[in-house]
C-alpha cells in the first residue's frame, strides 16, 4: 500500500497510479487485452513500443495459458496509446500475428483471433 500525500491513510495500488498518471498530465487510459504465441513475443513487443514511444504510459499484467500444453501468453496492457497505435506497434515486430489478431478493448475480449488488415 502507499501512502496518499495528503494524509497518512494507505491509497490503493490504481488510486496511487491514478495520482501518478495525473501529476504528470496524463488523463486518457485505454485497457486492452491480447494473446501472444510465447512470452518472448511479447518481450520483443514491449522493447519496441518503449523505444518508439516516450508519450506513453504503459502498465502490464500478463499470466500463461491454463492450457498448459501451449505456451500462449494472455496479457491486459493499460496505456494512453489508442487501439490502432497499439496495433501500429505490435505490426513492427516479426511474429505478432497472435497480438495484432487477438487485440480488442478488455470489456471486449474473447480471446479470439480475428483478421485484421
Amino acid at each position: 500500500m502507499n501512502k496518499n500525500k495528503n494524509n497518512s491513510n494507505p491509497i490503493s495500488e490504481e488510486e496511487f497510479f491514478n495520482q501518478l498518471l495525473k501529476d504528470v498530465g496524463i488523463t486518457t487510459k485505454n485497457y486492452f487485452k491480447f494473446r501472444a504465441e510465447v512470452c518472448s513475443d511479447v518481450i520483443e513487443f514491449h522493447r519496441t513500443i518503449m523505444k518508439a514511444s516516450d508519450s506513453c504510459f504503459i502498465i502490464w499484467e500478463f499470466g500463461y495459458s491454463r492450457d498448459y500444453c501451449l505456451p500462449d501468453v494472455e496479457c491486459t496492457l493499460t496505456t494512453s496509446l489508442s487501439i490502432e497505435q497499439v496495433r501500429r506497434f505490435m505490426k513492427l515486430n516479426e511474429d505478432s500475428h497472435v497480438m495484432i489478431e487477438t487485440l480488442n478493448y478488455a470489456d471486449q475480449y474473447d480471446g479470439e483471433r480475428n483478421q485484421i488488415d
